[in-house]
């Protein structure tokens, strides 16, 4: 089959491995070059946008807005997975909150401000413990705030006036602080058919808001909530019809999960099951799209996952070492650029430990704080 997919960064690339594997092949467009790219020959298409759309089996999307398109996908509805009501469903913040408030799903919004009056009542309601998310163009930490006491009132609404000036037309989504055990993220498929397959929860750390390592393949304390990610994962997809892959992100609290984000695609989270299982999100998102079943994985492995941010290059002794694998985007850099991540696959915890304390001096510079924490939560389970 033919594919195109909207949107031509990383997630793209690993979609079109994929999609090579099975025997399809992959256009990606480029909404910023408005090109097409062949991934299985490494060349830009000249074809128009229509034509490509035309000419594909199946159109997918690495992202979720895919409003600068306009009515030009229109036509082309039917051969949409997942579809484009799924897609604009859960684009935007807004969106998002009011689908899950429809299905009952537990998140953390209280409000939705779209000026300065509107957003003080909200955080005087929360006590000012507060994170203010923008509903749209906000994502890594980008067009995001957190509010902790009184204190940080005049700084926050200096910072949200610039917001305003220069995006007018955009409101704010403002969620109370969760005190959170833990950041973790089901990813999930779900097929034509409705039959659904799911890896292990991943356990996720950020910094800055921006996630910097996952964890995957192996038992956590809070393993035990599998199944209610699970049967929330199912809720949404089976009342937006959604075909392919998707990743919740949820905190922890106490006994129950809250969810964060919803981020209708595969995911950074699930980089991990590219090595540390044998079928990954990628896999399965193929399969799902072109009308195969998806299928759970038989085998996983404890796998870490370490995303390059903000640096030149992966460090030859890991790009040289037979136990680690490194995926480079080939990018130009930027401060706070997803740049490339790593994938380290053991055949246990003991065995991934020993494998970061050998490499220890070689991580990239980003990760080195939150490190310490995944090695902490390794050595507990």
């Amino acid at each position: 089959m033919k594919i195109l997919t909207i949107g031509k960064g990383q997630l793209a690339m690993l979609l079109a491995g994929a999609a090579h594997k099975q025997q399809h092949q992959l256009l990606a467009w480029d909404l910023r070059t408005e090109q097409a790219y062949d991934f299985s020959n490494h060349v830009w298409v000249t074809d128009s946008f229509d034509l490509c759309c035309q000419q594909a089996d199946v159109i997918t999307a690495e992202l979720e807005d895919i409003t600068p398109l306009g009515n030009t996908l229109e036509p082309y509805h039917a051969k949409m997975f997942p579809s484009a009501n799924a897609l604009l469903s859960l684009a935007f913040r807004d969106t998002e909150k009011a689908v899950m408030d429809s299905l009952g799903i537990e998140h953390a919004a209280t409000a939705q401000v779209s000026d300065i009056a509107q957003l003080m009542r909200a955080l005087e309601a929360l006590d000012h413990k507060a994170v203010i998310k923008a509903v749209r163009s906000g994502y890594d930490g980008k067009g995001q705030w957190r509010s902790h006491t009184k204190e940080d009132l005049p700084h926050l609404l200096d910072q949200i006036e610039q917001f305003w000036q220069q995006c007018p037309d955009i409101s704010l989504v403002v969620e109370r602080f969760v005190p959170f055990t833990a950041e973790v993220s089901i990813i999930g498929s779900r097929d034509r058919h409705g039959s659904v397959a799911f890896f292990p929860l991943t356990t996720n750390f950020h910094d800055g808001g921006i996630l910097q390592i996952s964890l995957g393949g192996m038992p956590f304390p809070w393993s035990y909530l599998q199944s209610k990610a699970e049967a929330i994962f199912k809720r949404l997809t089976d009342a937006l019809d959604y075909v392919g892959t998707l990743a919740i992100e949820f905190f922890v609290e106490g006994r129950e999960l809250v969810v964060n984000e919803i981020a209708p695609r595969v995911h950074n989270s699930g980089h991990w099951t590219t090595d540390g299982a044998d079928i990954s999100q990628f896999d399965n998102h193929i399969a799902a799209i072109t009308g195969q079943a998806v299928s759970a994985p038989h085998r996983v492995k404890p796998t870490i996952m370490l995303n390059v941010i903000g640096q030149p290059n992966i460090d030859p002794h890991l790009l040289n070492a037979p136990e680690v694998r490194c995926y480079w985007y080939e990018k130009s850099l930027r401060p706070g650029r997803k740049m490339g991540h790593i994938n380290v696959a053991a055949e246990s915890t003991g065995d991934l430990l020993d494998i970061l304390e050998k490499y220890n001096p070689y991580w990239p510079d980003n990760v080195k704080s939150t490190l310490q924490e995944a090695k902490t939560l390794l050595r507990a389970s």
